[in-house]
C-alpha cells in the first residue's frame, strides 16, 4: 500500500512563496564569507650573508573551504647589496575572500673579508739600482661596493736588504684582509761558473778527447752561455789548459780553468843493433823526411838503455854501450818514418825487428815507411793514427817476413796504396 505524504509551508510575515523543491536545494548550499589565513613557514634565519644564494622559505595558506589555493610572495632581494628587504605574501580563495597579507623582513649583511691575491710573487728578488715597480693586487668581494687599499712599507733599491710591503684591504662593511710581500734587494754578483767533471784530467796521446764543458748560472740573468778556449793537441804529449769564461749583463766576467795532461802514448819498435845496416853494430839510426816535412819533426826518444834525447828535429844515431836488441820509444812530432830506397836511411831498416805499438803519434805519410824491412814483424795490438795520411805507397814493399792483419786500420783518407805489399 502506498503512503501519501503532503508537505506544507507556513510563511509568516512574508508574501513570498517557494516550493518544497527550492527549499530542499537551498539547504545544500553554503555561503563562503570567511577569508583564508596566511602563516609564515619557519626559517633558521632572516639574516643573509652578502653574496649567498637566497631561497624563499615561503608561507602556508589555510581556508575552511578552498584548500587548493597557494600563497603568493612579492618583493625582491639583492644579496649583492646590504640592507633590509621585505617579502609580502598574498592569498585569496575562490569566493574572492582575500587573506590579510603577511610580511617577512630579511636583512643582507656583509661579514666576509675581501679575497686578496698578490700580482706576481710574494717573494721578489731585485738587484741594487734596479727599478722596482709594485705589481699591486687582485681583489674580489661579495658586495658591489668599493674597497680601499692601504700600502705600508717601501723598497730602497740602493741599499741591500729585505723589505716588507703590507697591503691592508678594507671593504664598505669594514671587513679587512692583510697580505704581505717581501722584496729582496741583492748585490749583483758575478756569475757562477762550474766545471763539468774534474778540474784536472789526463788523456792518452792520440785518443779521442771530448770537452766536458762547464755550466754558468747568474742570479740575475739565469743560465748564460760559456765561452771555451784551448790549444790542446791530443797527438802531442804535455800540459795544456782549457779556459772557460762567462760574462753577465753587468759586464762581470768569471773565468775558470781545467788542466789537461796528454800522457805519452809512444810509437814503440824493437831493433837489433848488429843486424846488417848503415850504422855501426852498436848503433841505431832513426830516419826522417826533411824534404817533405822540413819543420815537421820535434820528437823525443827513449833508447831503451837508460838514455834519451829530447826535441830532436832531424835524423839521429844512437850508440849503445853493448850491441844487442833494444826497444825504442818515440813521442812528440814524428810525422814520417821514412826509408828512402836511394838514401842512407834505407840501409838501417834490416835492424828493425818489430813494431810493438803504434801509440798516439799523428802520422802524415806512410809511403816507403817499412820498405825492405826484411826482419820486421807487426806485434802491435793497436792501429796507427792515419787521419792525416793519404799515401801508403810501398809501405811494406819487400818486407819479406811481414804477414800481419791490418784489416782493422782506418784507411778512409788513403788515396794511394800502390805497391803496398809488393814483394812482401
Amino acid at each position: 500500500m502506498k503512503a501519501k505524504v503532503t508537505l506544507g509551508l507556513l510563511i509568516i510575515g512574508s508574501t513570498t512563496l517557494i516550493s518544497c523543491e527550492e527549499l530542499l536545494n537551498s539547504e545544500a548550499k553554503t555561503v563562503d564569507t570567511i577569508a583564508p589565513t596566511i602563516s609564515l613557514n619557519t626559517t633558521d634565519s632572516t639574516i643573509l650573508e652578502a653574496g649567498s644564494a637566497f631561497i624563499d622559505p615561503g608561507a602556508t595558506v589555510n581556508d575552511d573551504i578552498d584548500v587548493s589555493k597557494q600563497v603568493i610572495g612579492t618583493g625582491e632581494i639583492d644579496t649583492r647589496t646590504i640592507g633590509f628587504y621585505t617579502i609580502t605574501y598574498h592569498a585569496s580563495d575562490v569566493a574572492g575572500n582575500k587573506a590579510q597579507s603577511v610580511d617577512r623582513i630579511f636583512q643582507v649583511v656583509d661579514t666576509t673579508d675581501p679575497i686578496v691575491e698578490l700580482n706576481g710573487e710574494s717573494h721578489e728578488i731585485i738587484f741594487i739600482n734596479d727599478a722596482y715597480t709594485d705589481q699591486s693586487l687582485m681583489i674580489s668581494d661579495n658586495v658591489l661596493t668599493p674597497t680601499t687599499i692601504v700600502l705600508t712599507g717601501e723598497v730602497n733599491t740602493q741599499v741591500q736588504g729585505k723589505y716588507q710591503l703590507t697591503y691592508t684591504v678594507t671593504d664598505a662593511s669594514n671587513n679587512q684582509t692583510i697580505i704581505h710581500r717581501t722584496v729582496d734587494v741583492k748585490e749583483d754578483l758575478p756569475p757562477e761558473l762550474i766545471l763539468n767533471g774534474d778540474q784536472s784530467i789526463e788523456v792518452l796521446q792520440g785518443e779521442e778527447f771530448s770537452d766536458l764543458g762547464a755550466s754558468a748560472l747568474d742570479e740575475k740573468d739565469g743560465n748564460l752561455s760559456v765561452n771555451t778556449q784551448d790549444n790542446i793537441d791530443i797527438y802531442v804529449s804535455g800540459e795544456y789548459q782549457q779556459t772557460y769564461s762567462v760574462t753577465d749583463s753587468a759586464n762581470q766576467t768569471t773565468i775558470v780553468t781545467r788542466a789537461v795532461t796528454i800522457i805519452d802514448n809512444p810509437f814503440i819498435t824493437t831493433w837489433k843493433t848488429d843486424n846488417t845496416g848503415f850504422s855501426e853494430d852498436n848503433q841505431i839510426r832513426l830516419p826522417v823526411n826533411l824534404e817533405d816535412y822540413p819543420e815537421g819533426y820535434d820528437y823525443h826518444v827513449d833508447w831503451g838503455d837508460g838514455h834519451s834525447d829530447q826535441n830532436i828535429t832531424e835524423a839521429i844515431t844512437h850508440t849503445y854501450d853493448v850491441a844487442g836488441t833494444y826497444q825504442i820509444s818515440i813521442t812528440g812530432k814524428y810525422p814520417h818514418f821514412y826509408q828512402s830506397p836511394n838514401g842512407t836511411a834505407y840501409l838501417d831498416i834490416e835492424k828493425l825487428l818489430s813494431v810493438d805499438q803504434w801509440g798516439g803519434n799523428l802520422w802524415l805519410s806512410m809511403a816507403l815507411s817499412f820498405y825492405n824491412a826484411q826482419n820486421m814483424q807487426l806485434s802491435a795490438l793497436d792501429s796507427p793514427v792515419l787521419l792525416s795520411v793519404s799515401d801508403m805507397t810501398a809501405m811494406f814493399a819487400s818486407a819479406s817476413v811481414f804477414d800481419s792483419d791490418i784489416s782493422n786500420w782506418d784507411v778512409s783518407n788513403i788515396t794511394s796504396m800502390n805497391s803496398l805489399f809488393s814483394n812482401a
